[in-house]
């Protein structure tokens, strides 16, 4: 496998799979944002699957930052090389801080299991709070991803403004409406438009 096909792969397989997975724990846990307390417990009757769904979902980030990183590598000798470097440093930044999330939402449902309760009302809040931030700032990277690809060129320009867009989109609503349903738009635009990308990659390397 060479390193376009590896990038084309991570840029499919990892964003959808990390939305899938979320989508699967708010249906696993009947997540309302609304509702702290019920989040809370349902979390914990469903403690072994929420483990393995955010574990699974840290593994899409991860391959998500690969990608990432292949196609920064790829626009290395173009005009847009300065912004992709940016859009990966900022996205990789985002991945790092939003995996604090998952981590303290585990924490959370441990605690109730364990019968603390303030402790795992703390953990769930600070969750939310470092999901919100770490979001936020992926989609900033994402959307400098989407400008790198607008100046070089390298892809439809189309597929750059809607990169652009769904970046913008996500940067302001997971930071100022992180509980909101719309920001669904957001996530799997991204993952959709990242499967877009690493597909015209592939057929390049063929």
């Amino acid at each position: 496998m060479n390193t376009r096909s590896l990038t084309g792969l991570s840029l499919i397989v990892g964003p959808i799979l990390t939305v899938l997975c979320w989508i699967i724990f708010y249906g696993t846990t009947s997540w309302n944002p609304t509702e702290s307390t019920a989040n809370i417990a349902n979390m914990g009757a469903e403690a072994d699957m929420a483990r393995i769904l955010l574990t699974l979902a840290t593994v899409g980030t991860l391959l998500s930052v690969i990608g990432v990183a292949g196609l920064k590598r790829i626009m290395s000798d173009g005009a847009g090389n300065h912004f992709a470097l940016a859009g990966l440093l900022v996205f990789t930044l985002g991945v790092a801080i939003g995996t604090g999330e998952s981590a303290l939402i585990l924490g959370s449902a441990d605690a109730f299991n364990a019968g603390e309760g303030a402790a795992a009302e703390s953990l769930y809040f600070a969750s939310q709070a470092i999901g919100s931030m770490g979001w936020s700032i992926l989609f900033l990277g994402f959307g400098i991803i989407g400008y790198a690809i607008l100046v070089q060129k390298n892809f439809n320009p189309i597929i750059a403004i809607l990169t652009i867009v769904i970046g913008v989109f996500g940067f302001f609503m997971a930071a100022f409406s992180y509980d909101s349903e719309i920001l669904a738009i957001g996530y799997v635009g991204h993952a959709l438009l990242f499967a877009v990308i690493g597909a015209c990659i592939l057929r390049s390397s063929d």
